[in-house]
């Protein structure tokens, strides 16, 4: 997952006698791979038996905010009052984002599983799934993401549903009528249940 920066400082030598000196990129993968030896001495990286968490995981992105649901939960995100830097950047990044944003809002909860997430951007399931992108901005998120699931040890699988199909996601990610200013809003289901 980690090598990224060390294949681009690879492929832009001419001749292979020639030094190479680490940028602070390839510092920072060669540290990675340090730490995480030694944390995983006498253990697998794959676990092979993992059971998969009950509920999936529906996240959608819209030009104005992302969202996504987990069982009666829900979390949501404006792009220009939260993240406005984001703002600038390709759906896809956004879809990419809000899955890792998810990951961090319900590690805790998701510990010992196997995490089904459904999202309707091929690239973001793409990237997800492969643990590597060459953003520079959207690799810091997957080692954040990478972190996030050996402190809480779980696994993603992310898959890709047709943006035809509408989940509860989609009634969440462009909830632009209820922005406050507040980060990554979030709230319960439950009453929504009640009136169905």
């Amino acid at each position: 997952m980690f090598l990224r920066c060390l294949i681009t400082l690879a492929n832009a030598v001419k001749f292979p006698y020639l030094r190479v000196y680490c940028n602070l990129c390839a510092r920072a993968d060669l540290l990675w791979w340090t730490s995480l030896l030694p944390a995983h001495n006498s253990k697998t990286l794959f676990p092979s038996a993992t059971p998969e968490l009950p509920t999936a995981v529906p996240t959608d992105d819209s030009l104005s905010g992302g969202g996504c649901i987990w069982e009666t939960d829900w979390m949501y995100v404006n792009w220009a009052l939260d993240y406005p830097a984001l703002c600038s950047l390709h759906i896809n990044s956004k879809e990419t984002f809000t899955i890792v944003l998810a990951a961090h809002h319900w590690a805790p909860f998701w510990s010992g599983y196997q995490v089904v997430i459904k999202s309707d951007s091929q690239v973001a399931v793409a990237i997800l799934n492969k643990g590597s992108t060459c953003c520079p901005v959207m690799m810091d998120w997957l080692c954040s993401l990478f972190w996030l699931k050996e402190d809480y040890n779980f696994s993603l699988l992310v898959k890709h549903i047709p943006g035809t199909t509408k989940t509860l996601a989609d009634s969440v990610s462009p909830l632009t009528m209820y922005t406050t200013g507040q980060h990554s809003r979030h709230g319960s289901l439950n009453p929504l249940y009640h009136m169905i």
